[in-house]
């Protein structure tokens, strides 16, 4: 996503409401990005600028921090399936600086690949010494042949961000007929 950024946010949907089914930026570096929240304030979008000591990473946010970010996803604009290697996560104000849970499960046509699960803690971007935080994908065979990832918080609300960055996706194909 670095090449998208120009030293300014860049509001890729401005803020809507994203009660289901969400509020989509399609096409950002040859992929589609949907944030869904709980609640109908129109609070919510998509955006990329720089982490803290980061690269620029592409984001659903809340502009005033009045909704509910429910999960955020990633597939490939064309329709595409992929083998994910890895990607980097964070979170921003889920309102405790101790870590959280966040899920990243990997789907095929709408349904949740059976293993293709990670769960890791990660410390709210806001809280000293946050960092992005590393999912390493390819030593999982689940998170082969997927067409989307889902990332969300475990048992709670994220009421400022969700981010990603650092993509590793490899083995794009057509996936095959039935």
């Amino acid at each position: 996503f670095d090449d998208l950024y120009s030293d300014r946010f860049i509001d890729l949907t401005g803020p809507k409401n994203a009660i289901a089914p969400g509020i989509v930026a399609s096409n950002v570096a040859g992929y589609d990005l949907r944030i869904v929240s709980s609640n109908t304030e129109p609070d919510a979008g998509i955006g990329i600028e720089p982490f803290i000591g980061e690269t620029p990473i592409v984001y659903a946010y809340t502009n005033r921090g009045n909704t509910n970010l429910k999960f955020f996803e990633l597939s490939v604009h064309d329709g595409r399936i992929f083998d994910l290697q890895s990607i980097d996560i964070t979170i921003d104000g889920s309102g405790d600086t101790q870590a959280k849970k966040v899920r990243l499960t990997g789907y095929r046509n709408g349904n949740p690949v059976n293993g293709a699960v990670m769960s890791k803690d990660v410390i709210d971007a806001s809280a000293p010494g946050a960092s992005l935080v590393t999912y390493q994908t390819s030593l999982n065979s689940s998170f082969v042949g997927i067409d989307k990832i889902r990332i969300e918080p475990e048992g709670y609300d994220v009421s400022g961000a969700i981010g990603i960055d650092n993509v590793n996706a490899i083995n794009f194909r057509t996936p095959a007929g039935p």
